[in-house]
């Protein structure tokens, strides 16, 4: 796989802290971690626990007060434009066409021929056929491609995935990862992916940090080691994907339970 524009992610002795009502409440607590540049890393937790704020900051889109975040070798302060994001929700405008949607990131960092790139990017998510459509007129897994081909189309190293396929339905989720573990195949780019789904997790990355309840802090991280390449629709029936998903589980649950019970 090659790793051409891929960064990797440095995170040291990352903290945050909240002040509501009066009252701290600690969301991460000394987070360490390294991410290799090239590697696919998801994060899985009970809800709370830090992971999207985790995530907001090696973005740059919260301030880091305690401890440190160095992408590509920088230390981030203020907004990372190094990193494409892509949240649950996705930023498709309803009044401009598929192909407006996908050239507006490429004409926002003023790259040149917005309209070609954005044709081969809309092709590699299987959606040439739909330049001119309106989002109205689109499923709801065909919007997340165009949310997809939006993030990629100006190809940043990395990827930050915040729950993206949460909203979609079981089989659409499978669709999108494959079509993810195709693209990041052919591409190298760092993923960090945070999901609530430990399957999607075992499945997509190679590999899954636990965190803790609140405050959050990595428990456990589980190298995935599945043959490849990974095809969604059949890498959960192998006996290894079932071993190292109870060994997840059994790190994840407590937390879980605890946290429902706080």
């Amino acid at each position: 796989m090659s790793q051409g524009g891929a960064k990797g992610i440095s995170i040291q002795g990352v903290g945050k802290a909240y002040v509501s009502r009066g009252a701290e409440r600690r969301a991460l607590e000394r987070v360490d971690l390294e991410i290799g540049a090239g590697e696919f890393v998801a994060f899985v937790g009970p809800s709370g626990c830090g992971k999207s704020t985790l995530m907001n900051m090696i973005a740059g889109l919260l301030p880091i007060a305690e401890g440190r975040i160095v992408h590509d070798g920088r230390a981030v302060q203020g907004v990372n434009r190094r990193v494409g994001y892509m949240t649950q929700a996705d930023a498709v405008l309803p009044w401009r066409t598929v192909r407006q949607n996908v050239e507006l990131p490429l004409r926002l960092h003023k790259l040149a021929d917005p309209a070609g790139r954005a044709t081969a990017m809309l092709a590699q998510v299987g959606l040439d056929g739909f330049a001119n459509a309106y989002p109205a007129e689109l499923s709801g897994g065909m919007r997340k491609r165009v949310a997809l081909a939006q993030l990629l189309a100006y190809e940043p190293g990395t990827l930050l995935m915040d729950e993206p396929f949460g909203a979609l339905d079981a089989q659409l989720k499978l669709v999108m990862q494959e079509q993810l573990l195709k693209i990041w195949a052919e591409r190298g780019q760092t993923v960090v992916f945070v999901t609530h789904d430990l399957a999607e997790a075992v499945t997509l990355a190679q590999r899954v940090v636990v965190f803790s309840g609140r405050p959050g802090r990595v428990k456990a991280i589980e190298t995935i080691e599945l043959p490849s390449p990974r095809d969604p629709f059949r890498t959960r029936f192998d006996p290894a994907f079932e071993a190292v998903y109870t060994r997840l589980w059994e790190a994840l649950a407590p937390e879980i339970r605890r946290e429902a019970a706080a």
